[in-house]
């Protein structure tokens, strides 16, 4: 078997034993018990007759526990070329796991499962999902209709930079999605059937804690852009005031042109010096473009709306670059779809 079964688990219930030994029949399948307890040892004793199972003394969090197999992976699994992550509360069917397996094996090196997400999911569910859509496409231009599937596929060769995400919680499967785009690397994706048991009452996910989690070190992955964007608008400001604002033609383009330079500086001192890929100067290149673009798409309003007050071209600069972007990948998405 060249295909493992990645499954982080804390507290779980027969779910657990239930996924594993139907699983064992087509995979090589690895627990990592994150610090569950001595009560949930009975349980894990049963996953022992289906699959290997490592463990965390303490409970450290999903991405901890991912991050514990993959590495395992990588030392003890020799012969492996993909391995797959998947939850232990029953969400993933096993056919879905196998159908992830089979589009690794077609080539792809990452693999997203999006859940296509009815009426009848848990309002927690359904509102972290909506936010992350929101946000994720902001900050990366790219739109997946679910980002926080815990059901992946990844080749072998991506293990290295995967055990460098920073994260150790929730928030580490979203930061994996954004330095994978980061790196350019093509994500795959495979739409299945979404599962809440019991209304997803299994579910450790604290809709508060964990969703700060999550778009902090998000945002904090995000923040040469960030950076530059408040430096773009403030040097706007600043040479306007300085210059005359009856030149905003020079001043918006000068600020424009800077703030590209500043946020190649950035992105690569702070940004991307923790991935390794073998094309980083396409991978720079390609995010200093993005937002090439979106300054171009900041300084629109100064110019269409020279005659308006600073603060309102800077408030409509804002609306001309989200909301269309937002709405503009969406309706990509859903086009590429249909086909």
């Amino acid at each position: 078997m060249n295909t493992v079964v990645l499954i982080p688990s804390y507290k779980p219930d027969i779910q657990l034993v239930k996924i594993v030994s139907q699983l064992n029949t087509h995979f090589k399948v690895l627990v990592v018990n994150d610090g569950s307890g001595e009560e949930y040892t009975p349980i894990f004793e049963q996953v022992k007759a289906f699959a290997d199972v490592v463990s965390h003394e303490k409970n450290k969090g999903k991405g901890s526990a991912l991050k514990t197999g993959i590495a395992y992976i990588k030392q003890n699994y020799l012969d492996c070329k993909y391995f797959i992550t998947a939850d232990s509360d029953g969400q993933h069917k096993v056919e879905d796991i196998i159908r992830v397996s089979q589009k690794l094996e077609q080539g792809d090196k990452i693999v997203l499962s999006t859940r296509l997400l009815s009426k009848d999911i848990p309002f927690r569910s359904k509102f972290g999902n909506s936010l992350s859509r929101f946000i994720y496409t902001m900050l990366t231009g790219h739109y997946f209709i679910d980002n926080q599937s815990g059901l992946r596929g990844f080749s072998i060769d991506q293990a290295d930079w995967l055990l460098t995400v920073k994260g150790n919680h929730y928030d580490y499967e979203l930061n994996v999605l954004y330095h994978a785009d980061r790196q350019g690397i093509p994500i795959g994706v495979l739409e299945i059937e979404a599962i809440y048991l019991d209304g997803n009452s299994s579910s450790h996910f604290n809709p508060v804690k964990d969703t700060l989690r999550i778009y902090r070190q998000l945002f904090k992955a995000a923040m040469g852009s960030l950076i530059s964007l408040v430096f773009l608008q403030a040097l706007i400001f600043a040479l306007s005031f300085t210059i005359g604002y009856d030149y905003f033609f020079v001043t918006v383009t000068s600020a424009g042109i800077l703030s590209v330079v500043f946020n190649a500086i950035i992105t690569n001192l702070f940004v991307l010096k923790n991935i390794t890929c073998k094309d980083y100067g396409k991978v720079l290149l390609r995010t200093v473009i993005r937002f090439g673009v979106y300054t171009a798409f900041l300084c629109l309003p100064y110019f269409f709306f020279q005659a308006m007050p600073l603060v309102v071209s800077f408030n409509l600069s804002f609306i001309l670059l989200i909301i269309p972007e937002y709405l503009f990948v969406k309706l990509f998405y859903k086009i590429k779809r249909k086909k």
